[in-house]
């Protein structure tokens, strides 16, 4: 018998497509944690490592599904450069992370955390 694949071919295909765009934004912004900049800059220590691990989206990834998912998943303007550290910290902190804009509720347009985004960006000089 043949074993069960760990991913299916879509979900792969997802996957190089995003690996595509961390290149892309670590190429437009540097290797560097981008959440951890900010969150440094609103106060918070959250020992960040200082070195992109992957990417945090505003949007828990539970709360876009289908289509809108894959589409949310790999458009760069909804997403930040982020060690594991800070992604983490964001998820433990989920109240303070809204308060900060660094994490949205389910009802938040994507377009508004487009804004948000920007505005982190911004705000680091990236």
């Amino acid at each position: 018998r043949k074993p069960l694949q760990q991913r299916s071919a879509k979900h792969r295909k997802l996957m190089r497509r995003r690996s595509a765009m961390i290149k892309d934004l670590i190429e437009s912004y540097g290797n560097r944690c981008e959440l951890g900049e900010y969150l440094r800059l609103r106060g918070v220590d959250s020992a960040c490592w200082g070195v992109a691990e992957g990417m945090h989206e505003l949007h828990r990834r539970s709360q876009r599904g289908g289509v809108s998912r894959v589409a949310y998943l790999t458009d760069p303007e909804l997403a930040l450069l982020a060690c594991n550290v800070c992604n983490g910290w964001v998820e433990d902190n989920i109240t303070t992370s809204i308060k900060l804009g660094v994490a949205v509720n389910f009802w938040v347009s994507t377009d508004d955390a487009k804004i948000l985004v920007k505005k982190v960006r911004e705000s680091i000089g990236s």
